[in-house]
């Protein structure tokens, strides 16, 4: 067992297989003891993050993902700060992104489309009215 596996473990939650990763932060999927569910833990290791991601950047996304409230947008739970490292906890999207839905699913049938782009338009004006863009 890891290091951050042993201490997310003293938090309630354990790791899983990794759902993606870029070049300074990896996302996880876990399992929330507290929740009793699934969840999505994006691991960023601030030694590797650029000193401008690290002062600018990433206190705005933790300041932002706090902040939003919406049941068309991704929940976020808790962040823990350990190591050198920013572990943020957030609601796990059990089908991944639009496209990889469609990939695994194929072509959407149009009644299912209608509701998928109400939720998607939903969420972005709930975001714009918050003066917030999604990107």
């Amino acid at each position: 067992m890891s290091e951050d596996e042993s201490e997310l473990k003293k938090h309630g939650y354990s790791l899983g297989s990794t759902l993606g990763e870029g070049s300074y932060a990896k996302v996880k999927a876990a399992f929330s003891e507290k929740l009793q569910k699934r969840v999505a833990i994006k691991i960023i290791n601030r030694k590797r993050a650029p000193k401008d991601f690290r002062e600018k950047f990433l206190p705005r996304e933790l300041k932002i993902l706090a902040s939003i409230k919406n049941v068309n947008c991704i929940q976020m739970y808790e962040i823990i700060e350990l190591n050198n490292k920013i572990f943020i906890v957030m609601e796990h999207a059990g089908h991944g992104d639009l496209l990889e839905y469609i990939k695994l699913r194929g072509a959407i049938p149009e009644d299912r489309s209608k509701i998928l782009f109400r939720q998607i338009v939903e969420g972005v004006d709930y975001l714009h009215k918050h003066h917030m863009a999604h990107r």
